[in-house]
C-alpha cells in the first residue's frame, strides 16, 4: 500500500499541535497493532525538521509550500488546526480567491484547496478553545488581537445563515487532548476509507513489522527517561501540556515540579517538556539552550555544577569553571551575562533554561555557606527575561525550600504538583513503548500491571524496574506474558528477586561477607538529613570501589542496573538508579531502620561544626567521635576540625579520630600535623598505635620540646603515654623514653616510668641501668615500673640487691615485693636483704615477704627472727605477721613474746596484730589481759581496744 499522505496546515502559534501531529504519525501509528501492518504515511509539513521545505528568495513561503510538496488537495488527508492566529496574508497577485479577494492566510488558502479539490481529501479541523492570554502593555495587542477575529471569522464560515452547521470541526482544549482525538480520527477514516478489519494481535502480530521503530530496550528501568527518549515516553502529554502552558506566560520565569519520589518528575522535564519546548511548543521556544545539573553533581557547591555546564555552552572558553562558579558565588548578575553570551546567535524570544533536577540536594548534599548565595542566584534569574529557571523537587522538601524567604516567594506563584498517573497513562506507560519496539503484550498484561500498582505513588519505578526486567530476560522472544510477570514475583517482587539473583552470584564468585561490605555501600550511597529523610547520593568511584570485592560488587550492581555510573567534571561517580531503592531494597531498608537515629545526630552533628559558637562546634566534634565513620564525610570533617580556631574543638576532633582509628589513609598524617597543636592528637596517635613508619618519630620528636609552656608540656606527656602504649615497635622508643625520664621534673617521673612499663622487657635493660645509676625519685620510679613489668625484671632486680647504693637496694626490695614469687629466687634473694646492714633496705625486704605471703617455708621464719633485729625490723615484721596471719603455730606466741619488748612501738604493734589475728589460741585473750598493765597509756588503749574488737567480733559471730 502506497504511503497516505498527510497535510498539516496551520500557523506558528500551535507548533506543538504541528510536532506531536508528526510525532504520531511517523513514530506511533505505523506500529499499532489493531492497524494494517502496510499502513504507512508521509507527511507533508513545512517546517517538518528531517525535511524542512526550502525557502528560495524569488518565491513566497506559500509558493515554496506548493512547489516543494503536493498541495492539499492532492493529498488522501487534510489536518488543519488553529488557536490565536490565522496567518500571515499571501500575495494578493499570486493568490485570490475566485471573487478577487485575498485569502487572509495560508492556511485558509490550504484549507480552501482542498476543499474545492473535485476529489476532496479528508479534512479534519481543530480549534484550540484555550483563551490566550496577551497583556494589555503588548506592543503587539492589536495585531493579536485581529488575528483572533480572523480565526472567529473562519469558523463562522463553517456555518449557514440560518445557523445550521455546513461543515464540522473539532474543539479541543490543549495539545495532548489534540493528539489524542486525532489518534481516534485517524484511525476511524483508515479502517472506514480502506475497509480495514481489526487484525488477530495474536504472538507474532507486532514482530511482523517490517521495521522497528525503536531498537533498544523500550523501558528505562529505575533510571529516568532522557531527551533522546522522548519517542518511547508516554502518559504524561497533560502534564507536559500543563506545563507548557505555564511557561508561555513571560512572567513564568521559575518553576518547580513537585511530587513524591518515584513520580517521573526528572522523566517528564527531561523526555516530556524539553523536547517539546525544543521543537517550538512556545514562540521561539525552538532556539531556546537548555542548562541540565544537579545541585550536588560535583561536591558541596552548586556553584561549580552550575559552572560546568555554562562552560560547555559558552561559545569562548575563557574562563575556567572555578573561576565561573567563584565568579557566580561573588556576583549573581555574572549569570545573566553569561546567558546573553550564549544567546547571542539565537532569536530574541529564544531562553537560556536551567533545569536543575533534584533540587532537594541543595539541602541534602550542599554546604549551607554555598546553598543561600545559591538561593539568591536563582531569584535573581527568575528576574531576567532570558532565563528560565526550571526545577524538580521531591515534596517531602517543599517545606525546607519554603523557609528560605526568596525560595518561599518563587515556589508561591511557581509550584506544579506532579501526582501519581492514572491507570489510562499508566496503560500507554506499559502498552505503548512496547509498541513503539514491536514488542506484542499478551492481553491482560498490561491491566494486571496497572491494578498491582494500585494508587500508591511510589509505585511508577517499581513499574519500569518490572517492564525493564521482562524485557531483558524475555524480550528476544518478542512477547511478554502473564506467565513471564507472575514468574518474576510481580510488581513487588521483581527489584527484591533481582537484588538477591545479584548478591547471591556475587557471594559464589567472591566469598566475601556481604554483611560487612553492604554498610560500607550503603553509607555512601545514601543521605540521611537531621530531620530524618533519606535520599541517595553520589559516591565517587574511586572512593567507593576502593578494594577488590566492593569493585566487583559496585559493577555487578551497576550492569545489574541497581546502580548507576556518570561521569561528572572527570571524575566517575556511582549513585543508586533510583530512591525507591531505599525502600524496596530490604537489605538497605533494614539498615536505614538501625542506624537512622545515628545518620540524623550525624546531620546535626555536620550542621553544628558550622556554627560561630566553640561549645557548638565541640559537640558536634565529640558527637562524630561516638558516631563512628558511618559516611565517608566524618573522618575529613573531624580533620578539618583539628585546625579549628579553639582548643577544646581541636582536642575533640584529635580524640574522635583516635577513636575512630585510621580508617582513611589521611587520619594519621593529619594528627602527626596537629601534633604541634593539641595533646590529643599524640593521644590518639597512642591509641591508633604505628600503622605507619611516621607515627613513632613524630611522637619522638615531640618529646624534644622541653620549654615550660603548658601546652608543649601537655603534649610532650601525652607523646610519652602513647610511646608506651605503643610499644617497642622501633628500636628508638626505650632510649627516647629514658633519656627524657632521666630528665623529667619531679611531677612527670611517674608517667615516664609508667610508659616503660607498659613496654615490659625490652625496657628492663634500660630501667635498671637507671635505677643503678639515677637518684632520688627517678630511681624510685624506674624500680616501680620494673615492678610493674614483673618476672622478666626479677633477675636484674635480684642482683641489685646487692648494689653498693643503698637507695638502689631498698628499690630492687621494694619492686621484688610487687612482683611476688613469680620466679624462685624472689624469697631467697628478700631473706637476705633481711640482714642487709641499711635499716630501709631491711625494712622493705621485710614488707616484700608479707606482701608475698608464706609462699616458701622460709616467709614465716625470717619474719619471727626479725622480730628480734631491732626496733624498726620488729614493728614491721609484727605488722606483717599480723598481716599473714597464724599460717604456722609459731606466730601467736611470737607476737606475744613482743607485748614484753622494751620499745614501745614493738608492743603497740604486737597488740595490733594479735587483734587483727585474734583468738585463735588459747594464750592470746590471757596476753592481752596481761597488757593491760603496760606502762604506757598508748600501748593500754591500743589492747583495750584490740580486747574490745574481739569481743564485737564473738558477738557477731555467735
Amino acid at each position: 500500500m502506497d504511503p497516505l499522505r498527510v497535510f498539516l496546515s496551520s500557523p506558528g502559534d500551535v507548533a506543538d499541535e504541528r510536532n506531536l501531529a508528526r510525532s504520531l504519525l511517523k513514530e506511533e501509528l505505523p506500529y499499532d497493532p489493531l492497524l494494517p501492518d502496510d499502513v504507512a504515511f508521509r507527511v507533508i509539513s513545512w517546517d517538518d525538521p528531517a525535511a524542512p521545505t526550502p525557502m528560495l528568495a524569488n518565491l513566497t513561503p506559500q509558493e515554496a509550500v506548493n512547489r516543494f510538496g503536493p498541495k492539499p488537495s492532492e493529498c488522501d488527508v487534510v489536518v488543519v488546526v488553529l488557536w490565536s492566529r490565522l496567518g500571515s496574508h499571501l500575495d494578493l497577485r499570486t493568490f485570490k480567491k475566485p471573487n478577487g479577494e485575498p485569502y487572509r492566510s495560508g492556511s485558509e488558502w490550504e484549507f480552501e484547496d482542498a476543499r474545492d479539490a473535485k476529489e476532496p481529501p479528508a479534512i479534519l479541523v481543530y480549534r484550540r478553545t484555550e483563551i490566550p492570554e496577551v497583556k494589555l502593555n503588548d506592543p503587539k495587542w492589536v495585531e493579536k488581537r485581529e488575528q483572533y477575529d480572523l480565526v472567529e471569522q473562519f469558523f463562522t464560515s463553517f456555518k449557514n445563515q440560518d445557523g445550521s452547521f455546513r461543515g464540522g470541526f473539532t474543539s479541543y482544549a490543549k495539545p495532548t487532548e489534540f493528539k489524542e482525538r486525532l489518534e481516534k480520527d485517524l484511525k476511524h477514516l483508515l479502517r472506514e476509507r480502506f475497509r480495514c478489519k481489526t487484525p488477530d494481535v495474536g504472538a507474532g502480530a507486532r514482530a511482523a513489522l517490517s521495521t522497528q521503530a525503536w531498537s533498544k530496550p523500550p523501558y528505562p528501568g529505575l533510571r529516568s527517561f532522557v531527551e533522546e527518549e522522548a519517542a518511547i515516553f508516554f502518559g504524561r502529554g497533560r502534564e507536559v501540556d500543563a506545563l507548557i502552558s505555564r511557561l508561555r506566560d513571560p512572567t513564568q520565569r521559575f518553576l518547580a515540579i513537585v511530587g513524591s519520589s518515584g513520580s517521573g518528575k526528572s522523566s517528564l522535564v527531561r523526555a516530556g517538556l524539553l523536547p517539546r519546548l525544543a521543537a517550538g511548543a512556545i514562540e521561539g521556544s525552538q532556539g531556546s539552550r537548555v542548562l541540565t545539573f544537579t545541585p550536588g553533581a560535583v561536591s558541596d557547591n552548586p556553584f561549580v555544577a552550575l559552572a560546568i555546564e555554562l562552560h560547555d555552552l559558552l561559545p569562548v572558553h575563557a574562563q575556567k569553571p572555578a573561576d565561573i562558579a567563584e565568579a557566580l558565588a561573588a556576583a549573581p548578575q555574572c549569570l545573566s551575562d553569561r546567558a546573553n553570551e550564549i544567546l547571542a546567535d539565537q532569536s530574541p524570544d529564544a531562553v537560556l533554561v536551567l533545569f536543575i533536577d533534584q533540587f532537594e540536594e541543595l539541602f541534602t548534599l550542599a554546604a549551607e555557606d554555598h546553598r543561600t548565595g545559591f538561593i539568591q542566584l536563582l531569584a535573581r534569574a527568575a528576574a531576567d527575561p532570558h532565563l528560565r529557571v526550571i526545577v524538580t523537587l521531591r515534596a517531602d522538601f517543599l517545606s525546607q525550600c519554603a523557609a528560605e524567604p526568596a525560595l518561599g516567594m518563587l515556589l508561591q506563584a511557581g509550584t506544579f504538583v506532579l501526582g501519581a498517573p492514572g491507570p489510562v497513562a499508566l496503560a500507554d506507560m506499559i502498552r505503548k513503548p512496547a509498541e513503539r519496539a514491536g514488542l506484542d503484550l499478551e492481553e491482560g498484561l498490561a491491566d494486571e500491571i496497572v491494578k498491582d500498582a494500585g494508587s500508591n505513588p511510589g509505585a511508577l519505578p517499581l513499574v519500569a524496574f518490572c517492564l525493564e526486567e521482562l524485557y531483558r530476560q524475555h524480550g528476544s522472544e518478542r512477547r511478554l506474558t502473564l506467565d513471564h510477570y507472575r514468574g518474576m514475583g510481580g510488581l513487588r517482587g521483581a527489584i527484591t528477586r533481582r537484588v538477591e539473583a545479584l548478591l547471591m552470584e556475587f557471594q559464589e564468585a567472591e566469598a566475601t561477607n556481604l554483611d560487612t561490605i553492604l554498610p560500607q555501600m550503603f553509607s555512601a550511597l545514601v543521605h540521611v538529613d537531621a530531620a530524618g529523610k533519606a535520599a541517595r547520593q553520589r559516591a565517587s568511584w574511586d572512593d567507593l570501589a576502593g578494594s577488590l570485592p566492593m569493585a566487583q560488587l559496585v559493577r555487578m550492581l551497576v550492569d545489574g542496573r541497581l546502580l548507576l555510573t556518570e561521569e561528572v567534571s572527570g571524575r566517575a561517580v556511582v549513585m543508586l538508579a533510583h530512591e525507591a531503592l531505599i525502600q524496596e531494597w530490604s537489605a538497605l531498608s533494614e539498615w536505614l531502620d538501625r542506624n537512622q537515629s545515628q545518620l540524623q545526630r550525624l546531620q546535626l552533628a555536620f550542621s553544628n561544626l558550622k556554627s560561630s559558637a566553640p561549645t557548638d562546634r565541640a559537640y558536634a566534634t565529640q558527637a562524630l567521635g561516638e558516631i563512628g565513620a558511618i559516611t565517608p564525610e566524618v573522618v575529613p570533617a573531624l580533620i578539618d576540625a583539628l585546625s579549628d580556631t579553639n582548643k577544646e574543638v581541636c582536642w575533640k576532633a584529635a580524640t574522635a579520630l583516635g577513636r575512630i582509628g585510621p580508617v582513611t589513609p589521611e587520619v594519621v598524617p593529619a594528627l602527626i600535623t596537629a601534633l604541634g597543636d593539641t595533646a590529643a592528637a599524640a593521644a590518639a596517635l597512642g591509641r591508633i598505635g604505628a600503622v605507619t613508619p611516621k607515627v613513632v618519630p613524630a611522637l619522638i620528636a615531640a618529646l624534644g620540646d622541653t620549654s615550660k609552656d603548658a601546652s608543649a608540656t601537655s603534649i610532650r606527656w601525652q607523646a610519652v603515654d602513647a610511646l608506651g602504649n605503643i610499644g617497642p615497635v622501633t628500636p628508638e622508643v626505650v632510649p627516647a623514653l629514658v633519656g627524657i625520664l632521666t630528665n623529667a621534673d619531679t611531677d612527670h617521673v611517674s608517667q615516664v616510668a609508667e610508659a616503660l612499663a607498659k613496654i615490659g622487657q625490652p625496657a628492663v635493660a634500660a630501667l635498671i641501668n637507671v635505677l643503678t645509676n639515677a637518684g632520688g625519685d627517678v630511681c624510685w620510679r624506674a624500680g616501680e615500673a620494673l615492678g610493674k613489668i614483673g618476672a622478666p625484671a626479677v633477675p636484674a632486680l635480684v642482683r641489685a640487691l646487692t648494689h653498693f647504693d643503698e637507695s638502689v637496694r631498698w628499690t630492687a626490695a621494694k619492686s621484688l615485693g610487687e612482683i611476688g614469687s613469680a620466679t624462685p629466687e624472689v624469697v631467697p634473694a628478700l631473706i637476705t636483704a633481711l640482714f642487709d646492714l641499711d635499716l630501709t633496705v631491711s625494712s622493705n625486704a621485710i614488707r616484700a615477704l608479707g606482701k608475698i605471703g608464706p609462699v616458701t617455708p622460709e616467709v614465716v621464719p625470717a619474719l619471727i627472727y626479725c622480730l628480734d633485729i631491732d626496733e624498726l625490723a620488729a614493728v614491721t615484721a609484727a605488722e606483717e605477721l599480723g598481716k599473714i596471719g597464724p599460717v604456722t603455730p609459731e606466730v601467736v606466741p611470737a607476737l606475744i613474746g613482743i607485748l614484753n619488748h622494751p620499745e614501745m612501738r614493738v608492743r603497740w604493734t604486737a597488740a595490733h596484730a594479735l587483734g587483727k589475728i585474734g583468738p585463735v589460741t588459747p594464750e592470746v585473750l590471757p596476753a592481752l589481759i596481761s597488757a593491760l598493765d603496760d606502762v604506757t597509756e598508748d600501748v593500754r588503749s591500743k589492747v583495750a581496744k584490740t580486747l574490745k574488737d574481739i569481743e564485737a567480733a564473738d558477738v557477731g559471730r555467735t
